[in-house]
């Protein structure tokens, strides 16, 4: 199913489990703190890249609003 969202209010209507972070990214907590998924959204151009994904513990090490891509991990 594809949704479009114009905004993070509506992500977070459908998602409840997101968080706004800054620089455009959200953090999707998912399976109640067992993963957490870190995106970078742009809404007006309808584009969505992920920057993380790891476990709730990997996840408590790293800076959200700093952490990069990293192609080779």
């Amino acid at each position: 199913m594809e949704q479009d969202f114009n905004n993070f209010n509506e992500l977070n209507a459908m998602y409840g489990n997101a968080s706004i972070v800054n620089n455009q990214r959200v953090v999707f907590n998912i399976k109640v703190n067992e993963y957490g998924l870190v995106v970078s959204i742009n809404f007006r151009r309808e584009a969505c890249y992920t920057i993380w994904f790891g476990t709730h513990k990997a996840y408590e090490k790293i800076d959200v609003a700093t952490i990069k891509y990293n192609l080779y991990l």
